[in-house]
């Protein structure tokens, strides 16, 4: 997957490394010039590996992660620009990859956290708990993708900047119903060849077209330099 520790350094005892960097992917849609810090204290912030959707964290991260702000790379160019849009709620993870399924997981070391993510590899048919914790869902296939958007569309209120509404209903019938929209968008577009970076390209293009209370940008691309 696209999650990766570099350059590691040892202390005298060989047997203790402490990774340099940990580099960790953030996609609901790939979300540029987004704020991302983990739970230590002070807090430590990721740098964006510029034109990507990855962020950097030196030394070890204190989890969770939790993500806001920036903007969602809707065509996957690397650049804010036309049909782009602000990505204003917040999302978060224990793990080495940050998306609105990890976001809905939470803890997956707890027994609340593990039932979930057992129940959605049964729902989207998925056998590999990496596909779900770790790997960027453009590195991993429809199933995965279609799972972000059933998800971030049937929990809003999970990934909106309130934090007092954060529990989520189990059973949540919507999140089947959604889920199986989105393969059937996947599937019904598809064309022979086509990337699973591009089949995240048609479905966050669809979730963009069917979502109320967003700003899609419509002209010049956004520097960041120019933004506050």
């Amino acid at each position: 997957g696209s999650s990766s520790s570099t350059d590691s350094t040892s202390t005298t005892d060989t047997t203790t490394v402490t990774p340099a960097s940990t580099t960790v992917p953030i996609t609901k849609g790939p979300l540029l010039m987004a704020t991302a810090v983990d739970s230590s204290s002070p807090v430590k912030t990721g740098t964006q590996i510029d034109g990507t959707n990855k962020y950097t964290f030196t030394g070890d991260i204190t989890y969770p992660i939790t993500v806001t702000g920036g903007y969602v790379d809707v065509n996957d160019n690397g650049i804010v620009d036309e049909g782009d849009y602000s990505f204003k709620g917040k999302l978060s993870s224990y793990s080495t990859v940050v998306t609105p399924i990890t976001t809905y997981l939470g803890d997956t070391s707890k027994d609340a956290g593990k039932t979930k993510l057992d129940a959605l590899k049964t729902l989207a048919g998925i056998t590999s708990d990496d596909d779900l914790l770790k790997n960027d869902p453009s590195e991993t296939n429809g199933n995965v993708l279609a799972l972000v958007a059933s998800i971030y569309q049937s929990y809003p209120a999970l990934m909106d900047s309130d934090t007092t509404n954060d529990e989520t209903t189990e059973g949540n019938s919507d999140l089947s119903t959604k889920f199986a929209d989105y393969k059937s968008v996947i599937s019904q577009g598809a064309f022979e060849g086509e990337t699973v970076k591009q089949k995240m390209i048609r479905v966050e293009q669809q979730l963009r077209n069917t979502s109320s209370g967003i700003t899609i940008i419509e002209a010049t691309p956004i520097a960041p330099s120019f933004i506050l």
